[in-house]
């Protein structure tokens, strides 16, 4: 390089007049040197063999299509619902009895009296009557319906009920029972008298006798009867019982009821052929029905259950049996007693 005395513009080494001012350069005179930069020597780098990878081609870029936010719209939060006590419910084990909660939107306090209305005013409309709940007693009693009927479906199920329900099954059931004599008697008293008048009437006198049996002849034929369905009772208990079975004395008398209904309708059944008049086709029904129910159904009921006892069931069976004799016998006479003081009122108040 040339750098010039008079403007100190650098030119080429090789020019002879300077580029910007065109003073001439002498020919003797020195370019300047430009130092150049040291370069260091690159340092060889270990020699690797770096295992031969093939040749894979670019792939294009694939773009990424990003759906763009959408505006997220807020729900409304719906307003909290306060509790609403369950009404209480029956102990059989169906389905809970419809809600009959106080409506909204109405008060539950005195209705207020409306006043006079204004002059020009339209009238206002009346409050609208609020729905009366039910009372426990007509849901106990909607239960007790249902088990009657699902209980005839399947006597043999079991179920979560009441303990008065068996009890009543059991009373009303003597108490047909009872109708169906009394009903006979009734009968038998309106064929004497009449058979008594034609009688007193062709000997030229008069005969007067009760028109009906006494009402102490129906109520004694209901307590013989009742006690005898509890003779069952005791017989199919003891039964269990003596082969180990844990179970309760109310819960095996549900157990009774419960196969009881099936002759219930039978005995019903024989209530009303007896009231058209068919007597002996009702004391064939009334007669099957009773002696099944006192002397099979105790046995079917001991049946059920399973032996706990490391005796063995003909054993078991034997004794059983044996003490179902005796119980029987006693709960026959128990029975007959007051059975025979029905029938002396009968034939005392018939003349």
């Amino acid at each position: 390089m040339k750098i010039c005395s008079g403007c100190g513009i650098d030119n080429p080494a090789e020019a002879k007049f300077c580029r910007s001012c065109g003073q001439p350069f002498p020919e003797d005179a020195p370019a300047a040197q430009t130092p150049a930069p040291a370069v260091s020597a690159p340092e060889p780098e270990p020699a690797v063999d770096a295992p031969a990878s093939p040749y894979v081609p670019p792939q294009p870029e694939v773009p990424s299509y990003q759906p763009a936010p959408q505006p997220v719209q807020q729900v409304p939060q719906a307003q909290p619902v306060p509790p609403v006590q369950p009404e209480p419910q029956a102990a059989y084990g169906y389905a809970p009895a419809p809600d009959y909660g106080q409506p909204q939107g109405y008060a539950t306090g005195p209705i207020p009296t409306p006043g006079p209305a204004a002059p020009g005013a339209a009238p206002q409309p009346a409050p609208p009557a609020q729905p009366t709940q039910p009372s426990q007693a007509g849901v106990e009693a909607q239960a007790f319906g249902r088990w009657l009927l699902d209980s005839l479906k399947a006597p043999s199920k079991v179920f979560k009920t009441q303990v008065w329900w068996s009890f009543v099954v059991t009373v009303v059931t003597a108490l047909i029972m009872s109708l169906i004599t009394y009903t006979w008697t009734a009968k038998a008293y309106s064929g004497v008298n009449s058979w008594t008048n034609q009688l007193s009437a062709a000997l030229g006198g008069s005969y007067r006798s009760s028109a009906a049996p006494s009402a102490t002849v129906w109520l004694k034929a209901w307590l013989a009867f009742l006690i005898l369905l509890y003779v069952a009772v005791v017989i199919a208990f003891i039964g269990r019982k003596l082969f180990g079975d844990p179970i309760s004395f109310l819960a095996l008398h549900d157990q009774f009821a419960q196969r009881l209904l099936p002759f219930v309708v039978l005995d019903l059944a024989a209530l009303l052929l007896s009231l058209v008049g068919a007597i002996a086709v009702a004391a064939l029904l009334f007669s099957l029905g009773f002696m099944v129910v006192l002397l099979v159904l105790p046995g079917a009921i001991i049946a059920t259950g399973e032996n706990h006892r490391k005796l063995d069931s003909y054993w078991l069976w034997l004794i059983a049996i044996v003490i179902a004799v005796v119980v029987l016998l006693l709960g026959l006479m128990l029975a007959g007693s007051i059975g025979g003081s029905a029938v002396s009122d009968a034939v005392r108040f018939s003349y």
